[in-house]
């Protein structure tokens, strides 16, 4: 048997504001355990969006951001793996934990049976794997989901499937995509973060959200597609269609949720530099959970209520891009002034 015993005797905390974010929680621990200071900013906070046009998806489209938990200043330190091959995969793990490393897995919940979602709905999620047993074949995982904490056991059979699960579509937002087996193996040794994580973050939110010429990135395509819906949603099938809307802008607004946690971390040395950005980023933050509110209304109202309704969502929109914008530049300012800093907290 292999079982890291400072992993299983480690008193575990929980940041709740990674509670959407279970493998950027997962790396965050890791790096506790580590003790790398700062070490919230190396998490990927980048405020992106990706509108995929798939016939597969009700209403043909689905809006995604880079999930990548952690920016590429890490990637000296961490390696990401895909596998469709099962056994090649555990076998890859088998030799990092034999060195004494734990592997953040990707899994299935509805194969997990301490999980409250076990045979009830998919959904992707992520779990610090720490040992195994090959003569009760067993592994051992610490998994830290809102309102539940797991360390101990679990099968290899049940392991298996939450790995190889092709996480079906239910309306989940963490389900239909496949998982492949992803593993992250993240390396000690991480020098403390700073402002030159900070900068990375700002100019990865310019490159891909405000400046992105791709016409399915950034925030022009976000617009479009939002356009595109009002303006031709005259007889639609509100319910379910502004309901699947708001499943797939909740993402986009905890990211925004999180990018300010990201900064009130970077500004406990300096709240001043960081003060004009984070109110800009308040606004936007503000309207955008409005907005959240509306398409639900929009959802559920009565029939005649819905041309106001969608009137005051169009306006809202325009509103909160404009904002954008303001944010975009006090963001560059903001990182004009770290650079000045030298990069360095």
């Amino acid at each position: 048997m292999i079982l890291i015993e400072k992993i299983y005797k480690y008193s575990w905390s929980y940041d709740a504001h990674y509670r959407f974010f279970c493998v950027h929680n997962s790396c965050h621990q890791l790096m506790e355990y580590d003790g790398v200071e700062n070490r919230g900013l190396y998490l990927n906070c980048v405020w992106d969006c990706s509108v995929d046009y798939d016939p597969s998806r009700p209403y043909g489209f689905s809006i995604s951001s880079d999930s990548t938990p952690l920016l590429d200043d890490c990637s000296p330190w961490y390696q990401f793996t895909f596998h469709d091959d099962y056994e090649k995969a555990w076998q890859e793990n088998c030799r990092t934990l034999n060195t004494g490393r734990p592997v953040i897995i990707a899994l299935d919940r509805y194969y997990l049976p301490y999980a409250a979602d076990f045979s009830r709905r998919h959904g992707a999620h992520a779990a610090l794997l720490f040992g195994y047993a090959e003569n009760t074949k067993k592994a051992f995982i610490v998994d830290w989901y809102p309102d539940e904490f797991y360390i101990g056991p679990v099968c290899y059979i049940d392991l298996r499937k939450a790995r190889l699960s092709d996480n079906a579509w239910n309306g989940n937002i963490n389900s239909g995509r496949e998982l492949k087996c992803a593993s992250l193996v993240l390396s000690e040794g991480i020098p403390s973060g700073g402002y030159k994580q900070v900068i990375s973050t700002i100019d990865a939110i310019h490159n891909q959200y405000f400046s992105c010429e791709q016409s399915c990135h950034g925030q022009g395509a976000l617009q479009n597609l939002l356009k595109t819906i009002l303006d031709n949603s005259q007889n639609p099938p509100c319910v379910s269609l502004f309901s699947y809307l708001h499943r797939q802008l909740f993402p986009q607004v905890q990211k925004k949720i999180l990018l300010d946690y990201y900064l009130e971390q970077a500004s406990v040395f300096n709240k001043d530099m960081f003060q004009s950005a984070r109110r800009y980023l308040h606004t936007v933050i503000y309207e955008w959970e409005n907005i959240l509110q509306n398409l639900m209304r929009l959802a559920y109202s009565e029939k005649q209520n819905k041309k106001i309704l969608q009137d005051e969502l169009r306006y809202s929109l325009q509103s909160v891009f404009s904002q954008e914008l303001t944010l975009g530049i006090g963001l560059d300012e903001l990182a004009a002034k770290l650079r000045k800093k030298g990069g360095f907290l």
